[in-house]
Protein backbone atom coordinates (compact mmCIF):
# COMPACT_ATOMS: atom_id res chain seq x y z
CA UNK A 1 0.00 0.00 0.00
CA UNK A 2 2.69 2.21 0.79
CA UNK A 3 4.22 1.35 -2.14
CA UNK A 4 1.70 2.30 -4.38
CA UNK A 5 0.94 5.62 -2.61
CA UNK A 6 4.78 6.38 -3.57
CA UNK A 7 4.68 5.34 -7.00
CA UNK A 8 1.10 7.90 -6.77
CA UNK A 9 2.87 10.77 -5.21
CA UNK A 10 6.26 10.81 -7.49
CA UNK A 11 3.67 10.82 -10.39
CA UNK A 12 1.72 13.39 -9.64
CA UNK A 13 5.07 15.61 -8.00
CA UNK A 14 6.36 15.12 -11.81
CA UNK A 15 3.44 16.24 -13.86
CA UNK A 16 2.94 19.31 -11.12
CA UNK A 17 6.86 20.09 -11.94
CA UNK A 18 6.03 19.77 -15.97
CA UNK A 19 2.87 21.94 -15.59
CA UNK A 20 4.00 24.33 -13.14
CA UNK A 21 5.09 27.20 -15.26
CA UNK A 22 2.06 27.57 -17.04
CA UNK A 23 0.17 30.31 -14.94
CA UNK A 24 3.31 32.27 -15.36
CA UNK A 25 3.45 32.08 -19.10
CA UNK A 26 -0.55 33.36 -18.79
CA UNK A 27 0.56 36.21 -16.67
CA UNK A 28 2.87 37.08 -19.78
CA UNK A 29 0.52 36.76 -22.01
CA UNK A 30 -1.89 39.05 -20.74
CA UNK A 31 0.95 41.48 -19.91
CA UNK A 32 2.93 41.70 -23.23
CA UNK A 33 0.93 43.36 -26.45
CA UNK A 34 -1.29 41.57 -28.53
CA UNK A 35 0.87 40.74 -31.58
CA UNK A 36 3.02 38.88 -29.63
CA UNK A 37 0.77 36.94 -26.87
CA UNK A 38 1.49 33.70 -29.80
CA UNK A 39 4.94 33.44 -28.03
CA UNK A 40 4.01 32.26 -24.52
CA UNK A 41 0.94 30.27 -26.49
CA UNK A 42 3.36 28.39 -28.39
CA UNK A 43 5.46 27.38 -24.82
CA UNK A 44 2.18 26.56 -23.39
CA UNK A 45 1.43 23.96 -26.28
CA UNK A 46 5.18 22.56 -25.55
CA UNK A 47 4.66 22.08 -21.73
CA UNK A 48 1.62 20.30 -22.29
CA UNK A 49 3.16 18.13 -25.01
CA UNK A 50 5.98 17.40 -22.94
CA UNK A 51 3.54 16.02 -20.38
CA UNK A 52 1.36 13.92 -22.47
CA UNK A 53 4.33 12.30 -24.22
CA UNK A 54 5.89 11.99 -21.27
CA UNK A 55 2.98 9.85 -20.08
CA UNK A 56 2.87 7.78 -23.18
CA UNK A 57 6.40 6.74 -22.57
CA UNK A 58 5.96 5.78 -19.23
CA UNK A 59 2.92 3.66 -19.11
CA UNK A 60 3.65 1.95 -22.82
CA UNK A 61 7.28 1.33 -22.64
CA UNK A 62 7.97 1.83 -18.90
CA UNK A 63 10.28 4.66 -18.86
CA UNK A 64 10.91 6.43 -15.80
CA UNK A 65 10.16 10.18 -15.58
CA UNK A 66 13.41 10.32 -13.99
CA UNK A 67 15.58 9.54 -17.56
CA UNK A 68 13.35 12.08 -19.51
CA UNK A 69 13.29 14.75 -16.48
CA UNK A 70 16.77 16.40 -18.90
CA UNK A 71 13.84 17.37 -21.68
CA UNK A 72 11.76 19.06 -19.25
CA UNK A 73 14.86 20.85 -17.42
CA UNK A 74 15.56 21.65 -21.27
CA UNK A 75 12.14 23.56 -21.90
CA UNK A 76 11.89 25.41 -18.81
CA UNK A 77 15.14 26.36 -19.28
CA UNK A 78 14.63 27.57 -22.72
CA UNK A 79 11.01 28.88 -21.72
CA UNK A 80 12.50 31.38 -19.22
CA UNK A 81 15.08 32.71 -21.59
CA UNK A 82 12.71 33.07 -23.82
CA UNK A 83 10.09 35.29 -21.52
CA UNK A 84 13.00 37.27 -20.26
CA UNK A 85 13.70 38.29 -24.06
CA UNK A 86 10.43 38.66 -24.64
CA UNK A 87 9.78 41.20 -22.03
CA UNK A 88 13.64 43.05 -23.27
CA UNK A 89 11.93 43.81 -26.25
CA UNK A 90 8.17 44.55 -25.18
CA UNK A 91 9.76 46.99 -22.23
CA UNK A 92 12.45 48.90 -24.60
CA UNK A 93 9.05 49.43 -27.07
CA UNK A 94 6.50 50.41 -24.32
CA UNK A 95 8.52 51.79 -21.20
CA UNK A 96 5.35 50.34 -19.27
CA UNK A 97 6.06 49.79 -15.47
CA UNK A 98 4.24 46.48 -15.51
CA UNK A 99 6.46 44.99 -18.21
CA UNK A 100 9.77 45.57 -16.28
CA UNK A 101 8.08 44.54 -13.04
CA UNK A 102 7.70 41.02 -15.16
CA UNK A 103 11.14 41.17 -16.60
CA UNK A 104 12.64 41.72 -13.53
CA UNK A 105 10.35 38.74 -11.59
CA UNK A 106 11.19 36.17 -14.68
CA UNK A 107 15.18 37.49 -14.30
CA UNK A 108 15.06 36.39 -10.57
CA UNK A 109 13.25 32.97 -11.54
CA UNK A 110 16.06 32.54 -14.55
CA UNK A 111 18.89 33.23 -11.89
CA UNK A 112 17.26 30.24 -9.33
CA UNK A 113 16.48 28.14 -12.33
CA UNK A 114 20.37 28.60 -13.72
CA UNK A 115 21.46 27.75 -9.83
CA UNK A 116 19.35 24.70 -9.33
CA UNK A 117 20.01 23.10 -12.79
CA UNK A 118 23.64 23.23 -11.62
CA UNK A 119 23.02 21.72 -8.54
CA UNK A 120 21.16 18.89 -10.12
CA UNK A 121 23.54 17.99 -12.99
CA UNK A 122 26.80 19.44 -12.24
CA UNK A 123 26.98 18.68 -8.40
CA UNK A 124 24.71 15.98 -8.71
CA UNK A 125 22.10 17.42 -5.99
CA UNK A 126 18.87 16.20 -5.09
CA UNK A 127 17.56 19.11 -3.20
CA UNK A 128 18.22 20.91 -6.45
CA UNK A 129 14.10 21.84 -6.48
CA UNK A 130 14.40 24.13 -3.17
CA UNK A 131 16.14 26.29 -4.62
CA UNK A 132 14.02 26.29 -7.84
CA UNK A 133 10.82 26.48 -5.58
CA UNK A 134 12.75 29.69 -3.58
CA UNK A 135 12.62 31.35 -6.91
CA UNK A 136 9.20 30.89 -8.06
CA UNK A 137 8.24 32.06 -4.16
CA UNK A 138 10.67 35.32 -5.47
CA UNK A 139 8.82 35.65 -8.34
CA UNK A 140 5.59 35.85 -6.65
CA UNK A 141 7.06 38.29 -3.93
CA UNK A 142 8.17 41.10 -6.46
CA UNK A 143 4.63 40.65 -8.79
CA UNK A 144 2.78 41.17 -5.34
CA UNK A 145 4.91 43.95 -4.04
CA UNK A 146 4.36 45.57 -7.84
CA UNK A 147 0.53 45.26 -7.27
CA UNK A 148 0.78 46.57 -4.18
CA UNK A 149 2.90 49.42 -5.33
CA UNK A 150 0.43 50.31 -8.03
CA UNK A 151 -2.42 50.01 -5.10
CA UNK A 152 -1.38 52.36 -3.30
CA UNK A 153 -0.55 54.93 -6.75
CA UNK A 154 -4.26 54.84 -7.41
CA UNK A 155 -5.39 55.58 -4.30
CA UNK A 156 -2.82 58.32 -3.86
CA UNK A 157 -3.99 59.38 -7.05
CA UNK A 158 -7.82 59.26 -6.73
CA UNK A 159 -7.32 60.93 -3.21
CA UNK A 160 -5.56 64.40 -4.81
CA UNK A 161 -7.81 64.42 -7.82
CA UNK A 162 -10.86 64.42 -4.85
CA UNK A 163 -8.95 67.20 -3.24
CA UNK A 164 -8.64 69.17 -6.50
CA UNK A 165 -12.09 68.87 -7.32
CA UNK A 166 -13.08 70.42 -3.41
CA UNK A 167 -10.83 73.23 -3.80
CA UNK A 168 -11.44 74.05 -7.50
CA UNK A 169 -14.92 74.71 -5.94
CA UNK A 170 -14.02 76.95 -3.54
CA UNK A 171 -13.09 80.08 -2.95
CA UNK A 172 -9.64 79.47 -0.91
CA UNK A 173 -10.08 82.98 0.62
CA UNK A 174 -13.62 83.10 1.88
CA UNK A 175 -14.26 78.92 1.72
CA UNK A 176 -16.83 79.88 -0.11
CA UNK A 177 -18.53 77.74 -3.12
CA UNK A 178 -17.11 79.49 -6.75
CA UNK A 179 -18.77 80.31 -9.64
CA UNK A 180 -17.67 76.83 -11.33
CA UNK A 181 -19.46 75.14 -8.28
CA UNK A 182 -22.66 77.18 -8.80
CA UNK A 183 -22.64 76.66 -12.52
CA UNK A 184 -22.77 73.00 -11.68
CA UNK A 185 -25.81 73.25 -9.30
CA UNK A 186 -27.24 74.95 -12.62
CA UNK A 187 -26.72 71.81 -14.79
CA UNK A 188 -27.82 69.79 -11.77
CA UNK A 189 -31.12 71.53 -11.85
CA UNK A 190 -31.58 71.75 -15.56
CA UNK A 191 -31.18 67.93 -15.48
CA UNK A 192 -33.86 67.08 -12.84
CA UNK A 193 -36.14 69.77 -15.11
CA UNK A 194 -35.81 67.82 -17.84
CA UNK A 195 -36.59 64.44 -15.36
CA UNK A 196 -39.79 66.12 -14.05
CA UNK A 197 -41.08 67.07 -17.80
CA UNK A 198 -42.05 63.56 -17.96
CA UNK A 199 -43.41 63.07 -14.77
CA UNK A 200 -47.35 63.52 -14.83
CA UNK A 201 -49.21 61.14 -12.47
CA UNK A 202 -47.38 60.53 -8.93
CA UNK A 203 -48.56 58.06 -6.75
CA UNK A 204 -49.26 59.94 -3.70
CA UNK A 205 -51.58 59.42 -0.92
CA UNK A 206 -54.56 61.27 -0.75
CA UNK A 207 -57.04 60.73 2.52
CA UNK A 208 -60.40 60.95 0.25
CA UNK A 209 -59.34 59.26 -2.76
CA UNK A 210 -61.55 56.03 -1.63
CA UNK A 211 -64.40 58.02 -0.83
CA UNK A 212 -63.89 59.95 -4.41
CA UNK A 213 -63.81 56.72 -6.00
CA UNK A 214 -66.65 55.64 -4.43
CA UNK A 215 -68.69 58.57 -4.51
CA UNK A 216 -67.89 60.27 -7.66
CA UNK A 217 -66.14 57.81 -9.67
CA UNK A 218 -62.66 56.24 -10.75
CA UNK A 219 -62.24 59.20 -13.67
CA UNK A 220 -62.67 61.73 -10.86
CA UNK A 221 -60.37 60.40 -8.45
CA UNK A 222 -57.81 60.07 -10.99
CA UNK A 223 -58.61 64.01 -12.10
CA UNK A 224 -57.84 64.43 -8.60
CA UNK A 225 -54.41 62.61 -8.46
CA UNK A 226 -53.17 64.40 -11.71
CA UNK A 227 -54.50 68.16 -10.47
CA UNK A 228 -52.27 66.98 -7.59
CA UNK A 229 -49.40 65.62 -9.38
CA UNK A 230 -49.48 69.43 -11.48
CA UNK A 231 -49.23 71.10 -8.07
CA UNK A 232 -46.72 69.53 -7.00
CA UNK A 233 -44.51 69.85 -10.43
CA UNK A 234 -45.29 73.59 -10.08
CA UNK A 235 -44.15 74.10 -6.64
CA UNK A 236 -41.47 72.30 -7.31
CA UNK A 237 -40.24 74.43 -10.11
CA UNK A 238 -40.89 77.36 -8.18
CA UNK A 239 -38.50 75.59 -5.16
CA UNK A 240 -35.73 75.17 -7.71
CA UNK A 241 -35.86 78.46 -8.71
CA UNK A 242 -35.74 80.31 -5.41
CA UNK A 243 -32.69 78.57 -4.58
CA UNK A 244 -31.16 79.13 -7.99
CA UNK A 245 -31.39 83.00 -7.26
CA UNK A 246 -30.44 82.15 -3.69
CA UNK A 247 -27.11 80.96 -5.17
CA UNK A 248 -26.96 83.74 -7.42
CA UNK A 249 -27.08 86.38 -4.92
CA UNK A 250 -24.75 84.13 -2.64
CA UNK A 251 -22.18 84.37 -5.27
CA UNK A 252 -22.53 87.95 -5.92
Amino acid sequence: MYGSQNAAGTLVSFYAFMTMPVPMLLFVQNTVSESVRWIPQVWIFLLYANAVLQGFLYFLFRIPFIDMLFITHLLLFTGVVSMILLLWKEYRKTQEKEVNLCLKAFGVLGISGVIALVLYWVLSIYWYESIFQFGILLYIAVLFWGLLCKVSNNIQFCLEQEVYRRMSLEDRMTDMKNRKSFEMYLEEIQEGAILLENVLLLFVKIAELKKINDMSGRQMGDETVIRTARSIQSAERSVLEQQADDMLCSNK
